[in-house]
């Protein structure tokens, strides 16, 4: 009984995050789309009108379609190239030694890592995938950063480490 009760202990700690569909959002001549977490960041977010709100640690995906599970088919694609997104912040909660960070990535990964196919060009996951940066920074600073990776067609075999930065400081001089 307790080789039993260790073994399933053990392969709950080992166990890949599971996801969560939290609801969906209106995106501006697309339509819609929803957002998923796992499940360890479900409590930090919360949906309203036409947005959500995260706090502290946490982590959201955006979605083709409601989907309580990791498919790597379910991620939202949408095509940047000639086109204008936009979205607001609110910074003013995330203070220093704090990062807020919004960027899209070329989802999914190539294999399940942790169950969630995440990839980026810091290897998160262990799988490589270019990284656009569009937000990372708090109240006090924030920062653009355009990663690319060699490779291709889903298998990238290493990305940038210096990456093209463009950094704003939001400090008002007294």
């Amino acid at each position: 009984m307790k080789l039993v009760l260790a073994i399933t202990l053990l392969s709950c700690l080992a166990a890949p995050a599971l996801a969560k569909n939290l609801g969906s959002i209106q995106v501006k001549d697309y339509g819609e789309v929803w957002v998923v977490a796992p499940d360890w960041a479900v409590g930090a977010i919360q949906m309203h009108d036409n947005g959500f709100t995260m706090n502290g640690n946490s982590r959201l995906y955006f979605a083709n379609r409601a989907d309580d599970g990791w498919n790597p088919d379910m991620y939202w694609q949408t095509p940047l190239m000639d086109k204008h997104f936009a979205y607001t912040l609110d910074l003013s909660n995330v203070g220093c030694h704090c990062n807020a960070a919004a960027y899209f990535i070329n989802m999914p990964g190539n294999n399940a890592g942790d169950g969630d196919y995440y990839c980026d060009a810091n290897l998160g996951n262990n799988i490589w995938c270019p990284e656009y940066d569009t937000m990372e920074g708090n109240k006090y600073t924030i920062a653009t950063t355009l990663h690319t990776c060699n490779g291709g067609n889903g298998y990238w075999d290493s990305c940038d480490r210096g990456a093209a930065r463009s950094m704003l400081s939001t400090l008002i001089p007294t």
